[in-house]
């Protein structure tokens, strides 16, 4: 444990050690098993030994092989080690060749293969080995919570939410298995989790493997792919959520996990959601700052969508829950880059000192109040009056009290209903 516990602390030192160590042994070996035992015993053997090292030092330490997480390691890095192994390899072949000459070039060949084919093995076994530990604390985070998932989609985005599920060993949710239409994928495996079957398959799987949670990540699915897929969910009693729309079009995205949501009204209907602004709202929109509260809500979201659309000078998304906050930063962000100034601020509304002094930094010309309770709730809102009252009634006073107080021009107010209740 002692041992254990000191590699642990000086890892990275305990790896060139171990680097170091393996090229010399092997290639003092490699020699040896050609029949090279009076030059293996020499002092001439030991400054080969010592220069190769250096050598192989020199090319390990420049490429910034070090920096690599070896227990995370994809591809990408073991072709890197095994590159910049033969081609420290290759430079010690010719500089002997050149300049010693004690060894036939054939051997010393064949000694640099074997090195780079050592480094690159025990780096794969030690990430086999990591994950494999990470595998079975992953069972016995099931045997605790016991929440697994079932992800619909076994492509690219799907592959990577696993991975990063997989990092995030605390979260106790366990993959199980994927579905997905491409049937070359079928009984094939992702990651070492395997393809279960079709989306019709979805109601079966759940059932047989008593599934807690779909997760649906075709995040370019089309309206037809995606109402199908919903329609085989729905006949589950297994909750669904589903990664945004704006993860299509990234290359690494991170934080998956957390942008997962939970299914909308607009996720269920037959058709897509026509909520555009006709071209007299959006001129009036025009090169002016315009502020939303509750910016990453239901309405406020579409709110900051249509609002971009019609080129502002500035807007600022003002939410207390920072996930929704995120999901639409990043959403618009994607689509319109550098032609949008667009600032988040994390605030709630009941916050007088705040709200003011962001209405004082900003001088919005106008501003959208979208962060009202969900009065569709109507029974939990008439349970509660008095904070209906104090969020959607008193905090519009002290909206327009601050835009007054901030800028002369008048600033227009728009309470949200949010769906408001039809019966």
């Amino acid at each position: 444990m002692r041992i254990y516990s000191f590699v642990a602390k000086n890892k990275y030192p305990a790896i060139i050690l171990m680097d170091m160590f393996l090229v010399g042994l092997f290639y003092s070996l490699t020699l040896s098993y050609l029949n090279m035992d009076t030059l293996f015993y020499s002092n001439n053997t030991f400054q080969l030994v010592i220069l190769l090292v250096v050598i192989y030092f020199c090319f390990f330490t420049v490429s910034r092989l070090y920096r690599s997480l070896w227990q995370y390691a994809e591809i990408q890095e073991f072709a890197v080690c095994g590159g910049v192994s033969m081609l420290a390899g290759l430079t010690y072949c010719v500089i002997h060749w050149a300049f010693i000459g004690t060894v036939p070039f054939s051997h010393n060949l064949l000694a640099v293969m074997i090195i780079s084919i050592v480094l690159v093995s025990y780096r794969f076994l030690y990430r086999t080995y990591r994950r494999r530990i990470l595998h079975q604390a992953g069972h016995s985070a099931k045997a605790h919570c016991k929440v697994t998932v079932l992800l619909v989609g076994a492509g690219n985005a799907g592959a990577m939410l696993l991975e990063e599920m997989r990092k995030n060993r605390q979260s106790g949710v366990i993959v199980i298995g994927f579905v997905d239409d491409d049937l070359q994928k079928y009984r094939k495996a992702v990651n070492g989790i395997p393809v279960l079957g079709t989306i019709r398959d979805i109601p079966d799987i759940c059932e047989q493997m008593k599934v807690d949670g779909i997760y649906i990540c075709i995040p370019s699915a089309t309206l037809e792919q995606r109402q199908r897929i919903l329609d085989y969910c729905a006949k589950t009693p297994c909750p669904t959520k589903i990664l945004p729309e704006f993860f299509s079009g990234m290359i690494r995205p991170i934080n998956m996990q957390e942008s997962l949501r939970d299914i909308s009204i607009n996720d269920l209907l037959n058709r897509e959601v026509n909520m555009n602004l006709n071209k007299e709202i959006l001129g009036y929109i025009q090169d002016k700052t315009v502020l939303v509260t509750g910016g990453g809500g239901s309405i406020g979201s579409e709110l900051c969508r249509q609002i971009a659309s019609g080129s502002p000078k500035k807007l600022i998304i003002v939410d207390i829950y920072e996930n929704n906050a995120y999901d639409i930063q990043q959403e618009l962000l994607l689509e319109y880059r550098d032609r949008l100034s667009m600032v988040v601020e994390i605030a709630s509304v009941r916050d007088n000192v705040k709200m003011e002094e962001i209405f004082s930094r900003y001088l919005p010309n106008l501003a959208f109040h979208a962060a009202a309770h969900a009065l569709c709730n109507a029974l939990l809102m008439e349970h509660s009056p008095d904070e209906a009252v104090k969020n959607n009634v008193f905090w519009h006073l002290s909206c327009g009290q601050f835009g007054g107080k901030s800028i002369r021009s008048t600033v227009s107010l728009l309470i949200s209903t949010d769906k408001a209740v039809s019966q």
